[in-house]
């Protein structure tokens, strides 16, 4: 099986709270994230509910899916050179 790298922007206090929790469950972020990825490739939905939905929440899943934010995707080693000035 092939992998891939992802990498995603957290609140570093979150990070290290969340490793520690992690941690005492035998678990490590990495895995913790693949478990997620697996729950939701096999439902087909965020296998959780998102109560409270507080205003900075519902921010964040605007930017989210309209890609503010987010890092820009190649398609060919070229645009990255560009992008880049090389």
């Amino acid at each position: 099986m092939a992998t891939a790298i992802v990498q995603v922007r957290v609140d570093t206090d979150l990070k290290k709270r969340v490793e520690g929790k992690l941690k005492t469950m035998g678990l490590n972020m990495s895995t913790a994230v693949n478990m997620l990825l697996h729950q939701i490739d096999n439902q087909n939905r965020i296998p959780f509910d998102i109560s409270g939905k507080e205003p900075e929440l519902l921010q964040t899943i605007n930017e989210i899916e309209t890609g503010k934010g987010l890092s820009k995707v190649y398609t060919a080693p070229d645009e990255l050179y560009k992008d880049l000035g090389i």
